[in-house]
């Protein structure tokens, strides 16, 4: 059985995890997803996770420094373990028994690659850890003993070369998605708004700005699991609501179907959210990022001219404009945007997993 342990920090992870298992299946091995905020205590989950969520849901950006410091990931693991022997009376945290039924464990964040090889650590059966990049660029919280990490595109990083110094691989298998891809052009105007799985960057003046464009048929926007967000819009805009311009939708299952629909995608540089959309071959404008891994999302789709970026609801509105007058124009975009994905990559972070398990068990 082969262990995926993911974050509940956005949606990024948890849909990477669930990518992965369903590769996986397909293979034929068993696998189970597991949460680590399920195996952490309270505090531990609050500290790590909690106010980052909360200063990114409120546009803090005091904080951004902590991710351009070369001592932070560093300073936090050598300092980790002791905090956790503090604050748990001396004692270590207890291994899950699924850790003890693995014969691998894969990690969708560098906290998941870092409990797992804490966990594991006075355990009498050593697993390989593996490690997937949800995003275009690698943290130095990656700095790890892993298996092998799979990246999803070839470039070179000091985190990479720390890794192979400790005996671990780099894979560039592309970031897994299970989306299909999309060769319907999309309805005639229709223009999605994603905010990722916590809502950011849906403004009410930004949809407004967008409605006040006559080319824009109708406008999906995706919530997330900003339940608050999505009555505040429903309850903002009942007449284009009514009349069919407008839809307000919570977190959905159905990305795929709304994905088609769309001849056009707005959404903030989560890696996974622009790899499904290259996926999908719908033009991309990217409205915002968090800051560190999605800041250098935004960086990587620029370079190779794979998406529009808007800064404020002026410039959000002249690239949704461009994108559907200028066919040209979008189909510069999608191609560009589909030489940076993989349809294939879960597959291949299966494949090489099912490799690995049998040499472990011949």
């Amino acid at each position: 059985m082969v262990l995926i342990l993911y974050i509940e920090s956005g949606s990024g992870s948890l849909t990477l995890a669930r990518n992965i298992q369903l590769a996986l299946t397909q293979d034929g091995i068993e696998s189970r997803l597991l949460s680590l905020h399920d195996i952490l205590p309270e505090w531990l989950n609050e500290a790590l996770f909690g106010n980052y969520q909360r200063w990114c849901n409120d546009n803090k950006t005091w904080f951004e420094w902590i991710f351009r410091s070369r001592w932070f990931y560093p300073g936090l693991y050598t300092f980790l373990p002791l905090i956790i022997r503090l604050k748990n009376k001396g004692k270590r945290l207890e291994a899950p028994s699924a850790f003890s039924r693995a014969e691998a464990v894969v990690a969708c964040s560098f906290f998941c690659g870092w409990f797992s090889n804490y966990l594991q650590k006075n355990s009498s059966h050593p697993r390989p850890v593996y490690g997937v990049l949800g995003d275009y660029t690698v943290s130095p919280g990656w700095d790890l003993p892993l298996e092998r990490l799979f990246i999803p595109m070839a470039f070179e990083s000091p985190v990479f070369r720390a890794i192979r110094r400790k005996g671990g691989k780099i894979t560039a298998s592309g970031i897994p998605a299970s989306l299909n891809q999309v060769h319907d052009a999309g309805e005639k105007g229709c223009v999605m708004f994603s905010g990722g799985g916590w809502g950011l960057h849906l403004s009410s003046t930004s949809i407004e700005s967008l409605l006040g464009l006559p080319s824009v048929t109708t406008l999906i926007v995706l919530c997330g699991s900003n339940r608050a967000l999505c009555e505040e819009l429903n309850a903002r805009f009942r007449d284009p609501i009514s009349a069919g311009r407008l839809e307000v939708h919570p977190y959905t299952s159905e990305v795929q179907s709304l994905y088609a629909r769309a001849e056009v995608v707005i959404a903030k540089a989560g890696g996974l959210t622009l790899t499904e959309a290259a996926l999908c071959g719908k033009p991309l404008v990217i409205s915002g990022y968090l800051p560190g891994h999605e800041e250098e999302n935004l960086r990587v789709f620029l370079r190779h001219d794979a998406a529009l970026y808007a800064e404020n609801d002026s410039e959000l509105v002249n690239a949704v404009q461009t994108l559907l007058s200028n066919p040209d124009r979008a189909l510069t975009l999608k191609k560009h945007a589909a030489a940076l994905v993989n349809q294939r990559a879960g597959a291949i972070v299966s494949l090489q997993i099912k490799k690995d398990i049998k040499h472990v068990d011949a």
